[in-house]
């Protein structure tokens, strides 16, 4: 599915120029990793104070308008939200330059037409405007039209610090992106919901730490199938009814949905 790439360097990102579209979380994480290794001219953003925060940080001029976007830029990198991209690319006038976008789900099609070439910078990390992040342990999946394109953009990855690349297809990325969802933003809201049930009696989430970490562990060492525990795996009627009456009513619609489809899987996968 992948071919992993471990050996890249950033030489020829020398006397690069680029212009970053988007100010959000991917951009300035990104921009931020990045800014040393290239000249990053512009960031672009509706929201002006947006692109000024972030251009501030890397050096760069911040604009809000896209008729001021330099045309003469090599690479264009759109770390915007997936349903503006089409939008902003049927509005803009610049078709020289790499264009690459960081989504995970969308396909390179998207960009036929814009520049010379075009390419996909997709980390498979969550991101955090402010947070810190060790770019050497995420995974960078990298596609593109052609070899130029697509060493200058495991080029980008390599500037952040990845030693991690995979060159992957528009089709198997999109699934590595919803397996992402499963494993990171509904593992995220679960979390969340116990955080709740938590701070209703005066204790800390930090109290589950132990347990989450144990999980992990567990789920990346013997396959997450197999680590599955708790009383919808086993069939333990009496504790998932008591569960429920214990939780308000939008808490047990989630409760009672999840230890039915695990009671399935496991029922039909015995």
């Amino acid at each position: 599915m992948a071919r992993t790439m471990t050996c890249f360097g950033t030489d020829n990102l020398r006397h690069k120029t680029a212009v970053i579209i988007g100010s959000g979380n991917v951009a300035t994480q990104l921009g931020k990793a990045i800014c040393d290794k290239l000249n990053i001219l512009q960031v672009f953003s509706p929201n002006l104070d947006n692109a000024y925060e972030l251009s501030k940080a890397i050096g760069s001029e911040a604009i809000n308008n896209i008729s001021q976007i330099k045309c003469d830029a090599d690479i264009y990198i759109l770390a915007i939200s997936d349903d503006a991209i089409e939008p902003f690319l049927k509005q803009v006038k610049c078709k020289n330059g790499l264009w690459v976008h960081t989504s995970g789900s969308t396909n390179i099609n998207v960009l036929y037409g814009m520049g010379e070439s075009q390419g996909v910078l997709y980390p498979l990390q969550t991101f955090s405007k402010h947070a810190e992040l060790d770019f050497a342990n995420i995974n960078f999946l990298t596609e593109a039209t052609s070899d130029y394109a697509l060493n200058i953009i495991d080029s980008l990855a390599k500037a952040t610090g990845s030693t991690n690349i995979s060159h992957v297809s528009s089709l198997h990325r999109e699934k590595l992106h919803v397996a992402a969802v499963f494993a990171c933003n509904f593992a995220n809201f679960m979390w969340t919901q116990a955080d709740k049930i938590l701070s209703d009696i005066g204790i800390e989430f930090n109290a589950l730490q132990s347990l989450i970490e144990a999980t992990l562990k567990k789920a990346l060492t013997n396959g997450p199938e197999y680590g599955q525990t708790g009383p919808a795996r086993r069939g333990d009627m009496k504790i998932i009814t008591r569960h429920i009456e214990s939780l308000d009513p939008y808490q047990a619609e989630i409760y009672k949905f999840i230890s039915q489809k695990i009671s399935e899987y496991y029922t039909s996968n015995s």
